[in-house]
């Protein structure tokens, strides 16, 4: 029984923790095979076990249903003088499961299981599963909960069921539950047929029931890579409250598949501008008129029409986010660090803008937490008429995100993105699926040249600019996750390939004091990162002497600097097979000169791993690289296949996140004559 609130004193009817028993008990077994009869006769064998039982089950029957009545009489309390030692049915009954003679249970069958046919008594739930008792326990005012055993032993089939349909309900594999019902046709089910169930390796099925018209909890399926502290940030509660509504779990131990009870701290229909919003792409919720009910609309895990409905809506609030950013309107927020109305952001810096548009897209923005808005329209109000000129929004700090100087280059990450010029050359992806690269991949076919040739003109600065920022972003995403699986400090100089800005090596540096280490890349790249100020190094405090920036083409082996290791990052999935070679043979090369040493490289790439859900990223930056670059992500096995033909050997695959994986391998070098 698990109640919500005890308001009265002594709380007679709950059991304390300290009486469980220590040993684990053997399942209950015997009372499947028990006609089903009324609660009368259900508590026959009990009269000689709990004084006036019949005065009691008598006053419990005014209910007209046995199992409404047996509930009832399941909370019931009684004088102790009359009862003997315990109180109510509830505290005997549990005492009684308690005992590690499960004959003692016997007496009890009748009450407490009814028979396995028809309508039954308090136990006429699935394990693991529970359910509200509120409109039949004696304790209205409470919201309990029943959380009930039941045999598991065997399985009754009824039309529909499959043996794939009771891997699901009951937590087992197929082959376990096909290698205990040997003598069974898998085609051929029989309604009423009894299925074994391989009690020998019972695994926790993990969903709950819950009362359907409890408004104060929603159920949330724990995906591999959820933890609690992000599952309280999604739904804005804390981890307290989340151990309150699950006091069974650890949150150090949630595993995929469980079903978490969460609070409804911010879902209200009064409060949808300031609640907080998951990350988009992974949940989206929505209220419905008339009811207290939240669907969760990710387009990954939905099925149907809903699913390419939240495809299309999701690609909608991408154009106006993408809209906010290319517009520069957080820039002009956070300057002048006040809320503004519509038509005064629309005026600023000797602008023109149009105000009533300019409002209809930061109320869109609003709902993904850019902007708040402060004075919510009411029905028939002057903010109704011209909202405007009079509803005020303030920058969120998910807003100041898109300001152009914020550190994570999230601005030019979106504009990067989800601009033009990405959606122009995903126009030509149906054209490369079905020709191949006859006439070149999308990009090439849109703008009739390479990425990296398009960044390089010099009509084109302020995109190669946007693109090298975004590189920063995408670093800035994973940095954070690669020193804790690999020690750098054993190495002398590390060389960043195709560094950019040289984010990454900064952040490295300064976690291994004793490293020192080289910006390698092309020389406009180069140009472009000694000319910030302060440039990734400076606003990390590292001295000027442990880093160099460094123009080269790693495609030319004798401008690649001498180094111990090196790290590539998102740089090999740019690249096919053949030219991905090239560049981890070009490195052994450049150390081709002097004595012969060890080298060590860092791939840090999207690895794609196969039967992981939570992978999806990577195999869809998969279909990104072939469009842009006729590139690919890759297996473990593939990346193992390029280092072989390149001279490396594998040393260490280590797993950052459900994303990023960074391969380790070492090569010696061999000294030229």
């Amino acid at each position: 029984m698990v109640s919500k609130s005890i308001q009265r004193e002594p709380s007679t009817y709950l059991v304390s923790a300290g009486d469980e028993p220590n040993q684990i008990l053997k399942p209950i077994k015997g009372f499947a095979t028990e006609p089903l009869v009324s609660l009368e006769e259900a508590c026959q064998p009990l009269l000689g076990i709990i004084r006036r039982l019949k005065h009691y089950a008598h006053d419990a029957k005014n209910l007209t249903q046995d199992e409404s009545a047996a509930i009832r009489l399941y909370t019931m309390q009684w004088d102790s003088k009359l009862g003997g030692p315990h109180v109510s049915l509830y505290s005997h009954l549990n005492c009684i499961l308690r005992q590690p003679d499960g004959k003692v249970l016997k007496p009890w069958f009748f009450y407490a299981f009814l028979g396995t046919t028809g309508k039954r008594s308090i136990f006429s739930i699935e394990i693991f599963d529970g359910r509200s008792v509120k409109g039949q326990s004696n304790f209205t005012e409470e919201d309990e909960v029943l959380l009930l055993p039941d045999d598991t032993s065997t399985h009754k089939i009824v039309p529909g069921d499959t043996f794939r349909l009771l891997t699901q309900k009951y937590g087992y594999t197929l082959d376990e539950i096909i290698a205990a019902n040997q003598d069974i046709d898998l085609l051929k089910l029989r309604v009423d047929q009894l299925v074994q169930l391989p009690s020998a390796c019972r695994k926790p099925k993990t969903k709950i029931t819950l009362d359907e018209h409890r408004s104060d909890q929603v159920c949330h399926t724990v995906f591999a890579g959820d933890t609690c502290e992000r599952i309280s940030e999604w739904y804005g509660c804390t981890i307290e409250d989340i151990m309150i509504a699950n006091p069974d779990i650890q949150p150090t131990s949630i595993y995929p598949g469980q079903i978490l009870r969460l609070p409804r701290t911010y879902r209200t229909a009064n409060n949808t501008r300031d609640r907080k919003h998951t990350p988009e792409s992974t949940i989206v919720d929505f209220i419905m008129a008339d009811q207290e009910k939240y669907v969760i609309l990710s387009p990954l895990v939905i099925g149907g029409l809903p699913k390419y409905m939240s495809f299309v809506f999701h690609r909608c609030m991408e154009r106006a986010v993408w809209t906010f950013a290319e517009l520069g309107i957080a820039d002009l927020m956070a300057a002048h660090k006040v809320s503004l109305t519509a038509t005064e952001l629309s005026q600023l810096n000797g602008n023109d803008w149009n105000a009533e548009f300019v409002y209809r897209l930061l109320r869109a923005v609003a709902d993904a937490d850019i902007v708040k808005e402060l004075s919510v329209s009411d029905l028939n109000s002057q903010s109704d008429i011209c909202p405007e000129r009079v509803n005020h929004f303030q920058l969120t700090d998910n807003g100041l995100f898109l300001t152009s100087n914020h550190p994570s280059k999230a601005r030019d990450l979106v504009r990067l993105d989800l601009g033009p010029i990405a959606h122009r050359a995903s126009e030509y992806q149906p054209r490369l699926i079905q020709h191949g690269t006859k006439y070149g991949n999308s990009f090439e076919q849109a703008f009739q040249c390479g990425l990296f040739d398009y960044l390089g003109k010099e009509e084109n600065k302020e995109y190669s600019t946007i693109f090298n920022n975004a590189m920063i972003s995408y670093s800035n995403d994973c940095i954070q996750s690669i020193c804790p699986p690999v020690d750098f400090s054993h190495f002398e100089k590390l060389v960043d390939i195709a560094g950019g800005f040289g984010s990454l090596l900064a952040f490295l540096l300064e976690k291994h004091p004793k490293l020192n280490g080289i910006v390698f890349d092309l020389a406009h790249v180069i140009k472009d990162a000694q000319e910030q100020h302060p440039n990734e190094f400076q606003q990390r405090n590292i001295e000027p002497n442990r880093y160099q920036f460094v123009s080269g083409d790693m495609f030319k082996p004798e401008t690649i600097p001498q180094a111990d290791s090196y790290v590539l990052k998102f740089i090999i999935h740019d690249w096919n097979d053949e030219d991905a070679v090239m560049i981890l043979k070009n490195i052994l090369s450049a150390n081709k000169s002097g004595p012969s040493r060890s080298i060590t490289v860092f791939i840090v790439e999207m690895v794609i791993l196969p039967n992981e859900r939570q992978n999806w990223v990577a195999r869809i930056m998969d279909i990104e690289m072939l469009s842009v670059l006729n590139a690919k992500e890759r297996t473990t096995a593939e990346y193992m296949k390029l280092l072989k033909e390149s001279g490396y050997e594998l040393k260490k695959l280590h797993r950052i996140n459900e994303s990023y994986s960074i391969i380790e391998a070492i090569a010696t070098t061999v000294t030229s004559n």
